[in-house]
């Protein structure tokens, strides 16, 4: 793991840029797959963070990883008491594991960065987030960092193609099913598709649309030992941009779907691509493709991964929330909670 652990951090090196003179501790809890393949090595490539520890139930999964990066191991949950040393806690353990985490800090000055999937419910989200001011707590909804997706934002918010009459979301491939390396259910993911991997695009639609309420869904939803495979539904939401607008969420393991998102207009379809950020205008005349093929830059995780810490710290050094903030997101987790409150066949 020791090699591997040099060649992430040596890529993620290519993607600095001009950070703030402040450097900032963290501490981890977890070293799953994410906290291997992305924060590890963004961070220790930052010159702006220090990493003091990894910490983890799993000892030996812990230590490896620790060892593997450098950086200090520590047993939890032995070790809670060093929690506050940091002033940021990466949280990167499964959503039933965090509460003992949550009690401990709250009231402290720690700062969190909080993994998806952030909460099962709305009123869940909400409580956790009442812990702690604003400005402390990170959702880790990183698409809503990506560059590419502000060109898009920027065309919804100016009305270059007028109002919207529906936005549809597809995500999924065939034989895909979450978040895991291989796309297999595993019993103790959270809970299927929507929630381990498509909850990022649906984030990133309901956020670039600014809504403000989701009134209904309607749909059905198939599961497999309680995991959905296959949604087809509809959200009825209210947005500040445009008013009432119905958001299309069609996501798959059982079929392949475009893997984008898709806006009505009168004339048009504006589509966004999930996989590379492609942004095109269908119509009757044809595809036109707002990026030159030139000017298109290839964008890994990585880069993604430190717009969203890059955001995340501007909070910690400013004291305001923005969009990287847990307080804005609180209506995705809705948004996903109906998804799963949805009838559909289950086996």
């Amino acid at each position: 793991m020791h090699v591997l652990a040099q060649a992430r951090t040596c890529h993620a090196l290519s993607l600095r840029r001009r950070e703030p003179m402040m450097r900032y501790t963290v501490g981890i809890i977890g070293s799953g797959t994410i906290v291997q393949n992305i924060h590890l090595p963004l961070l220790m490539a930052r010159k702006d963070v220090e990493v003091l520890w990894v910490g983890d139930t799993n000892r030996m999964l812990g230590k490896d990883v620790a060892r593997s990066f450098g950086v200090r191991f520590l047993p939890l949950p032995d070790g809670i008491r060093e929690l506050s040393e940091p002033q940021i806690v990466l949280l990167a353990t499964p959503h039933f594991a965090r509460k003992d985490y949550y009690d401990f800090l709250a009231g402290k000055r720690t700062h969190l960065y909080v993994e998806k999937p952030f909460a099962r419910t709305a009123e869940e989200h909400e409580a956790i987030i009442s812990m702690f001011p604003d400005s402390k707590v990170c959702c880790g909804l990183q698409k809503r960092s990506w560059a590419a997706a502000n060109s898009l934002g920027s065309i919804l918010r100016e009305r270059f193609l007028g109002r919207p009459k529906h936005i549809r979301v597809e995500h999924g491939t065939l034989g895909r099913f979450g978040a895991t390396s291989n796309g297999s259910l595993q019993t103790s993911a959270m809970n299927g598709l929507v929630m381990e991997s498509g909850i990022h695009i649906l984030d990133l639609a309901l956020h670039l649309t600014q809504v403000t309420e989701i009134r209904s869904s309607t749909g059905f939803q198939v599961r497999y030992e309680d995991h959905d495979v296959h949604t087809d539904a509809q959200l009825h939401t209210v947005t500040s941009l445009f008013g009432d607008i119905e958001v299309e969420v069609f996501m798959s393991g059982l079929v392949t779907t475009s893997n984008s998102i898709s806006i009505q207009f009168d004339q048009f379809v504006l589509e966004f691509s999930e996989g590379s950020g492609a942004l095109s205008i269908k119509g009757g005349s044809g595809v036109f493709d707002l990026q030159e093929r030139g000017s298109r830059i290839l964008v890994s995780p990585f880069h993604i991964a430190n717009s969203h810490w890059t955001a995340f710290l501007e909070t910690v050094a400013g004291g305001t929330d923005n969009h990287a903030s847990a307080s804005t997101s609180v209506l995705t987790t809705r948004a996903v909670s109906l998804l799963s409150a949805l009838p559909g066949p289950s086996t």
